[in-house]
């Protein structure tokens, strides 16, 4: 790119010009190899389509095709489109939540577009976006952000900033102020401007754990793409004087988009599958996902045994995506002037293996109640093991095949874990609720315009008709889950701009309810109007009744009162 030079060159779709070449020069080559490489290759290829198969199940794709991005600012046709112009866009009248979402991810990763990006990249591989024109991070951050966020407030370590330096493969964390280390005793400090600029001197650099909390652009931009993930949005922002490192290698224990504000950063990332052993005894032990927000790295090890995959500089306005369960190192060293950092990060305890973790003591639990399909008597799954299992099970009975016990345990087990896996299937649905409380409760509240305000605030005293006309504020925010032989809604307009500061506050209803709540919850953009309600009882007053209950806790906006239009007051 004109006037910058980096470490590696710029990657236009995961792929820098020169990789394009060798990748060129390569296959040339391996058109002239053997048949016997040939045929190894064609099984790899195979595997390769396999796997390219499994990655594009169509439940995984993007929930929509790419948005067209104006071309302009709102404000002047002299400027470019930035992501203060689609965060002000008017909800529902000049864009919905949804598309607005898409429109922020497709600024974040242009010139590659939306579908490229989820079709490529998205839990694959990095993507390094270098931009001519830098994008504009005005709605994040201006040079006196962090001096204003600074001197107004007394932030908790380590619970709002950490401070630390990284230096000859040790990390170093400033604990000497007020005699006690971050944390210890379960008690947190509190550090003034004085006492970070202080340890700035010292050569620490610092991280902001939850700038949204006092950052109204950064609070709105992770809300909103909220909505596009699907689950709930992390933030921070790290600080690097002048030639210094403040943190070492991290596990990136959610997929993540770094966006340079100030400065330049070295962003090294190490990927699980790229280890330069020559034999698995020698390769690095990478956590399994489960113990991603625990672990502690060995940087030794690991830059001794892995190459790093991505090897770039950021440089202000640039942005660049790590997948989950990559390690990354951020450094300032080699530069004169500081380098500030801005990490959005998705996708914390949204696995597969979350979901999983929620069914199997679940599913458990149903078949000691019930028992073994097939057999008579429920009491077989709580049963003891063979009194003689140790003579013919074990490791060094597995290769005895001929002992006729052996295998009528192996069919037996087949049998119970069979039923364990049914079990787990038939209760998805509720397992699904209950990830998605959790989701409830990670997510940050929902930023409103000073209109919707209004009418939230004077909500208690607006009351609702038949002929009224509700839709919800944004779409998702609310859901309805059966507990216990009632529906409960959960939402998230209580939440704090604090990860899990504030407890749900959750309403409950009957089950007759329930076809009215969930056409209420659905209702976005277009508004439903009450009367049209279904309701077993198909009495007004039930119907007005449950409107009026989520009116009230402000999950709904109101419409109009019998209006001829159809759009909310």
């Amino acid at each position: 790119m004109s006037g910058r030079k980096d470490v590696s060159e710029p990657v236009v779709g995961g792929m820098s010009r020169a990789a394009k070449k060798r990748r060129l020069e390569k296959s040339k080559n391996q058109g002239s190899s053997s048949s016997t490489s040939s045929s190894s290759s064609s099984s790899q290829e195979s595997a390769a389509m396999k796997l390219q198969s499994i990655n594009k199940f169509s439940i995984f794709a993007p929930p929509s095709p790419d948005v067209a991005i104006p071309e302009c600012s709102s404000t002047s046709k002299s400027k470019p489109y930035t992501l203060r112009d689609a965060l002000d866009a008017a909800d529902v009248t000049d864009v919905d939540a949804t598309t607005r979402a898409a429109m922020i991810l497709s600024l974040l990763v242009q010139p590659t577009t939306r579908t490229d990006f989820y079709d490529k990249h998205w839990q694959k591989r990095h993507l390094h976006v270098c931009r001519e024109t830098p994008m504009s991070t005005k709605l994040i951050y201006t040079g006196k952000t962090l001096e204003k966020l600074l001197s107004k407030h007394v932030l908790d370590c380590p619970t709002e900033i950490v401070l630390g330096r990284y230096v000859e493969l040790q990390q170093q964390y400033h604990n000497d102020i007020g005699g006690q280390a971050p944390g210890e005793d379960d008690n947190s400090l509190t550090l003034s401007s004085a006492d970070i600029n202080a340890a700035v001197i010292s050569g620490f650099g610092y991280t902001l754990e939850c700038p949204q909390k006092y950052v109204d652009g950064v609070w709105k931009l992770l809300s909103c793409l909220e909505f596009e993930f699907g689950n709930a949005m992390r933030s921070s922002i790290t600080v690097s004087p002048a030639g210094c490192q403040a943190f070492g290698p991290a596990m990136n224990i959610g997929d993540s988009f770094f966006v340079q504000l100030e400065g330049s950063t070295v962003i090294q990332a190490y990927c699980p599958t790229n280890s330069t052993a020559d034999n698995e005894e020698q390769e690095f032990a990478w956590p399994p996902p489960v113990d991603y927000h625990n672990v502690v790295l060995d940087a030794a090890e690991l830059k001794a045994k892995v190459k790093p995959r991505v090897n770039v500089t950021l440089h202000a306005g640039d942005t660049l995506y790590i997948p989950k369960g990559w390690v990354v190192e951020c450094s300032n060293a080699k530069f004169t002037e500081r380098g500030v950092i801005f990490q959005m990060s998705t996708n914390h305890h949204n696995g597969v293996l979350d979901l999983v973790e929620v069914l199997y003591p679940q599913s458990m639990l149903a078949v000691e109640l019930k028992g073994i399909s097939g057999t008579n008597s429920a009491t077989v799954a709580c049963q003891s093991l063979p009194r003689s299992y140790l003579e013919f099970m074990g490791v060094s009975r597995s290769e005895n095949d001929k002992d006729t016990r052996r295998k009528e345990f192996h069919s037996f087990m087949s049998t119970v874990m069979n039923t364990v896996v049914e079990k787990a299937l038939t209760m998805l649905d509720p397992a699904a609720d209950q990830i998605a409380k959790n989701f409830l409760s990670s997510r940050l509240p929902i930023p409103t315009t000073s209109d919707e305000e209004i009418r939230l605030c004077n909500a208690e005293n607006n009351s609702v008709f038949p002929y009224s006309k509700l839709r919800m504020l944004r779409p998702g925010i609310a859901r309805a889950v059966v507990e216990d032989g009632v529906i409960v809604v959960y939402h998230c307009m209580d939440n704090s701009r604090m990860l899990h500061e504030a407890s749900l506050n959750p309403m409950e209803f009957d089950l007759d309810d329930g076809p009215a709540i969930e056409a209420l919850l659905d209702a976005y953009p277009t508004p439903v109007v009450v009367m049209d309600l279904h309701h077993p009882s198909e009495e007004l007053e039930d119907k007005v009744a449950v409107a009026q209950a989520l009116f009230k806790d402000s999950d709904e906006k109101g419409g109009s009162d019998g209006e001829e239009d159809d759009d909310p007051f």
